[in-house]
């Protein structure tokens, strides 16, 4: 009797699956779309139980978790061979390692592997990395190529890497400096928690003679030579400092850093201190204007202290919304863009106006008035002249501009210092320049072109 019912329930499943494989849409709620697992930009539209193919435009894949046409690199393409046979097969996804397609009659699961497993190809199951021998590359594969990305060096922590279009450019940081994942900037030691087994810059090297700060103070190092420490530490000179930022002996400032990891710069006063709460307060109370004062139900509008932020107003009430990364916001087209579409432009001062130089083009102007930014033109003939910050005739301004090219090439990263502080510059795309800043206390070197310590970077 047992058998004669698990072959009737196994009867039933073998129909049932048999019925599914051929309409994909039995038991889905109309107007649902869900995966057609032939082609990456394949989908079936359900409607009364019926499958009704479609593709989406190139370059565009279809995402049935947002049940839209999505970026690429926003998509976990699961292909499966088609087959009515009910074992299961192991897919592995492009540009995957840890994700893998479970297939069975053509239809297809996203499965991951455990932690610290990877999808080995050749065998059908997750393995150990070494045997598995999964190639990513450097880039990672869930962001837009086209939009620059900091990812770290494998083995080096004072190093980085620059992806665009898929293709990796080796950058160094600053020397005492390790490249921060987290914030994807060239960071202070103590900030950067670097993999067990990569040198610190603060370590003696194996080579060559160096000084180290002292753990236990802020005034003495050690010397190293070839590899070996100093027994003993070496006292720096009478009110001076040994600074690790790039491990001198020196008078303590605001960027000075000590190894003990005490601030070398005496407390603040009283009367200093009253001062910086009031002038806080002064500008969060302008900071937290409305935006949307007068503005109609429904718009978006730019949030002036971040290219990627925007504000959306109901009712005189503005509601702060953030673009996904690697995007812009287009007030003018009401959505979120590509950065080479988008003029944005972030004002280094919320108070006042100010002029600087366009980063590319002599005859233009940028005007910051309230943090508000905005760009302008010269009259035919005229040259915009930073030191007189007036629109001037050409034969008497000299203005020479460094021009984004208009084809990228993910060989050569392009930079273009900045104008209106020392930690502004610029990262050319699609022949637009982008605005970028440098980590706080860091400016931009022009002369190796990275951020770098103040009296490194000798900003003009």
């Amino acid at each position: 009797m047992n058998r004669l019912w698990l072959t009737a329930v196994l009867v039933i499943v073998l129909v049932f699956r048999g019925v599914v494989s051929n309409n994909r849409c039995v038991g889905v709620p109309d107007g649902v779309f869900i995966n057609d697992f032939t082609a990456c930009n394949a989908f079936y539209t359900c409607f009364r139980g019926e499958a009704f193919p479609g593709t989406c435009v190139e370059p565009f894949y279809f995402n049935e978790e947002q049940q839209l046409c999505d970026h690429p690199w926003q998509v976990k393409c699961l292909i499966c061979p088609e087959t009515e046979d009910l074992v299961p097969s192991f897919v592995p996804i492009e540009g995957e390692c840890t994700y893998y397609a479970l297939c069975i009659q053509g239809i297809g699961t996203l499965r991951e592997c455990a932690k610290g497993l990877e999808f080995n190809a050749a065998e059908g199951f997750c393995d150990l990395p070494e045997n598995a021998q999964c190639e990513t590359g450097l880039c990672p594969s869930n962001v837009n190529p086209s939009v620059p990305t900091s990812v770290p060096h494998p083995s080096d922590c004072s190093k980085f890497y620059i992806c665009l279009y898929n293709e990796a450019t080796e950058q160094q940081c600053a020397p005492t400096l390790l490249f921060n994942p987290e914030t994807r900037f060239c960071d202070l030691e103590e900030n950067v928690e670097c993999q067990e087994g990569v040198p610190s810059p603060t370590a003696c090297p194996p080579t060559g003679i160096h000084l180290i700060g002292n753990p236990a103070d802020c005034v003495s190092f050690f010397v190293c030579l070839n590899g070996e420490k100093s027994d003993e530490a070496t006292n720096c000179a009478p009110e001076l400092i040994f600074d690790i930022t790039d491990s001198v002996c020196r008078p303590p400032n605001a960027e000075s850093r000590c190894a003990n990891g005490e601030d070398p710069l005496p407390p603040v006063l009283p009367g200093l201190f009253v001062y910086t709460l009031m002038f806080t307060f002064v500008m969060a109370a302008n900071a937290q204007r409305n935006p949307c004062l007068g503005v109609p139900d429904g718009m978006f509008v730019n949030d002036f202290t971040s290219c990627e932020s925007y504000f959306l107003c109901l009712g005189g009430v503005s509601t702060q919304a953030q673009c996904p990364p690697g995007f812009y916001f287009n007030e003018a087209q009401q959505l979120c863009d590509f950065p080479q579409n988008v003029f944005c432009h972030v004002c280094n001062q919320q108070i006042g106006v100010q002029l600087s130089p366009h980063p590319t083009n002599c005859d233009q102007f940028i005007t910051c008035s309230n943090g508000i930014s905005f760009v302008g033109n010269c009259k035919s003939g005229e040259t915009f002249d930073v030191a007189l910050q007036a629109c001037k005739s050409e034969i008497r301004v000299d203005c020479e501009r460094l021009r984004c090219p208009e084809i990228d090439n993910p060989n050569v990263v392009v930079f273009i210092p900045g104008f209106q502080s020392c930690d502004e510059y610029f990262l050319c795309q699609a022949g637009t320049p982008i605005q970028r800043f440098c980590a706080p206390g860091l400016h931009w070197n022009r002369v190796v072109e990275r951020c770098d310590f103040p009296e490194l970077a000798q900003c003009p």
